[in-house]
């Protein structure tokens, strides 16, 4: 069976990292048929529209970033443009699928590592190249107020993450979904 840019073996439990499937590439399994795709798109935004975002109950956990777009889109303290990561994740309908969002800090730092610049599968996911580029996760941080959590990407595939990043600041953004 064809699935995405490769044939699916026999007893195989679906897409692996790297096949193009489910509206992007995949960047995680779960060994059982399930994973996660990064977006082929990238976007230039801001985490949100305000310098004071004061949102309880983000995790940088892996696993949490659908949760973390949900809590920061509901957040209307400062609005919800598309300008900002969770409302341009949450209003995408990137390759026919609705259910995007912006992942956590160790999602993001996960996607990179295996399906961006430096790696061995190379950029697949076809995030920004260039030394330093710096990309906003849905993590962020309560008791800074105004601060979240960024990845900065590296030219060989090694990530560092920085809670210092004031959210009104444009940083490059990817989507994620779950399959």
């Amino acid at each position: 069976m064809a699935f995405g840019n490769r044939l699916i073996n026999a007893g195989e439990a679906g897409p692996q990292v790297g096949d193009f499937a489910e509206g992007g590439v995949v960047f995680w399994v779960d060994g059982s048929g399930g994973g996660m795709v990064a977006s082929l798109t990238v976007s230039y935004l801001q985490m949100s529209t305000c310098t004071n975002n004061n949102v309880a109950g983000t995790s940088t956990a892996f696993g949490t970033g659908a949760a973390n777009t949900a809590l920061l889109y509901a957040n209307t303290s400062c609005g919800i443009s598309g300008a900002t990561i969770s409302g341009n994740a949450t209003t995408s309908t990137e390759n026919g699928y609705s259910d995007w969002f912006a992942p956590s800090r160790d999602e993001l730092t996960l996607m990179y590592t295996t399906v961006g610049q430096g790696t061995a599968l190379g950029n697949l996911a076809n995030f920004v190249t260039g030394n330093g580029v710096i990309y906003w996760s849905s993590s962020a941080l309560y008791y800074a107020l105004q601060n979240g959590w960024s990845v900065t990407a590296y030219t060989n595939g090694t990530t560092a993450v920085s809670n210092q990043s004031p959210q009104h600041y444009n940083y490059w953004f990817k989507k994620a979904r779950s399959f």
